[in-house]
């Protein structure tokens, strides 16, 4: 009760529902079922987004509990804690059913993600980023079934490349191949193919 303060400011959603629970169950325990009850009534209009059907039957067992302590038990507060129980029992069910779709589908995209990395890995050269030598012969086997007109082929080779691997290091020579590779790129329209051979 102080918590909610004088005038009842108003908390988060779930604090309230939480502290609303929490007094109407303290209430029952000391006997105070009336005032237990005023304090499920004020949960009633009240919804939380995430949570709003387990908050629904947590009100739900605590009013039969209301009941319970002012009635004694009685087959109507067995048969309503009973149901509320069948339905906390479903929701976790279906919680459980969302969660595993949910894990599904991310497990596919993580194996389509794989997929398409797989399939750039078979045709890509790792090194440059452009294609490789399965690349281009994929695209030479696309001209034979369907000829684009006009139609170039143009094959690039640095000069004395041997040599700057020999008097730099390999690790040089890869940074070259790899702004080589960068300019024939943005120097290439889209539909072209740029593979290293």
């Amino acid at each position: 009760l102080d918590a909610l303060g004088p005038d009842e400011a108003p908390l988060e959603v779930e604090d309230t529902l939480v502290l609303r629970l929490g007094l109407g169950r303290a209430c029952t325990a000391l006997g105070r079922t009336d005032e237990a009850r005023l304090h499920l009534q004020a949960t009633s209009g009240i919804r939380d987004t995430t949570f709003s059907h387990q908050w629904q039957v947590a009100i739900v067992l605590q009013a039969a509990e209301v009941e319970r302590a002012e009635a004694g038990d009685h087959a109507a507060v067995a048969l309503a804690r009973h149901a509320a129980v069948l339905l906390a029992n479903a929701l976790w069910e279906e919680r459980e059913r969302r969660l595993e779709s949910v894990m599904v589908r991310m497990q596919m995209l993580d194996l389509a993600e794989e997929n398409e990395r797989v399939g750039q890995a078979a045709t890509e050269d790792a090194l440059t980023g452009l294609g490789n030598r399965r690349r281009l012969d994929s695209a030479l086997q696309e001209l034979t079934v369907n000829p684009a007109a006009p139609t170039c082929l143009l094959f690039v080779d640095l000069d004395r490349f041997k040599s700057i691997n020999d008097t730099f290091s390999h690790a040089v020579g890869d940074e070259v191949l790899k702004a080589v590779a960068m300019i024939l790129q943005r120097e290439s329209r889209e539909q072209d193919v740029v593979a290293r051979y």
